[in-house]
């Protein structure tokens, strides 16, 4: 510090170095004493802020609500995709008609994996009348036909109940989980188990073409569309039937009591053998 000292007689213009008080601290870690000098205080450290600061919440993107779609078969693939809903809304159209496409090649590469394996009863539901159901409900213009739901019901193990002005209609005999597809005029929609009511079960019904006849679902299917062991109806005779009906625990009359003509026991034999089948 002695050239401090001596500079204001070298320089006068120098004399404030006379105000410069020293200290035991220093720039260097080397040699500094840890205790401050008498003329300094140690800092206080910063008490932390009573009140934490709350941390911005992020900007939320507006909400993009989907529209129901024009067709039961985009419907269905869209909701079983495990993409689709990731995707952003301008790719969505695109990638879904792609994957029907290849949901209808598979039937073509592996007849016996994605078809025949399902039980299906190639005289009733034709491969190839489900892929033409596939494909027409695909794009515009939409012709939603009955057999490409009912391939889906095998293809993502559901079974998929029409919601049809209030009124549930089953549509496969398996024991697959409920999905309710509520159906209106150019516009289908999977609905929460939530919507249906006590009432609305206990009047379920079978989907038929007169079920389906004010709707939009053109009925290009019809009659037992899965194999089982049973004959042509006209094989039986009544008292035949009701022994069967009998051995696999159907009950032979109606709920009116009254006794169950040979259609309806037949159906329900059906319905009952395709249903312990899985």
């Amino acid at each position: 510090m002695d050239f401090l000292n001596d500079l204001p007689a070298m320089a006068p213009e120098a004399r404030f170095s006379q105000n410069i008080q020293t200290s035991v601290y220093c720039e260097s870690n080397v040699g500094c004493h840890d205790k401050p000098g008498p003329s300094q205080k140690p800092e206080k450290p910063e008490k932390a802020s009573q009140k934490p600061e709350k941390p911005e919440k992020p900007s939320q993107k507006p909400v993009q609500v989907e529209k129901p779609f024009r067709s039961p078969v985009q419907c269905l693939v869209a909701e079983y995709d495990e993409m689709y809903y990731g995707l952003p809304f301008k790719e969505r159209a695109l990638y879904l008609k792609q994957q029907i496409h290849e949901i209808v090649t598979k039937i073509d590469e592996d007849r016996q994996g994605s078809f025949l394996d399902y039980g299906f009863n190639e005289k009733r539901l034709k491969p190839r009348a489900v892929q033409n159901a596939l494909l027409s409900g695909s794009a515009p213009p939409y012709k939603n036909a009955l057999s490409g739901l009912l391939y889906l019901n095998e293809y993502y193990k559901i079974h998929v109940v029409l919601v049809i002005k209030g009124q549930l209609y089953i549509t496969t005999p398996k024991p697959y989980p409920h999905v309710y597809l509520e159906v209106n005029p150019g516009r289908y929609k999977i609905i929460s188990d939530d919507r249906i009511s006590p009432e609305m079960l206990d009047q379920q019904t079978r989907v038929s073409p007169d079920a389906i006849g004010d709707t939009e679902l053109e009925a290009d299917v019809s009659g037992h569309i899965y194999r089982t062991h049973l004959k042509p109806a006209s094989s039986y005779k009544a008292p035949e039937l009701k022994e069967l009906g009998k051995e696999h625990s159907i009950s032979l009359t109606n709920s009116n009591g009254k006794t169950k003509v040979k259609g309806v026991l037949y159906d329900d034999l059906y319905w009952q053998m395709v249903a312990q089948q899985g």
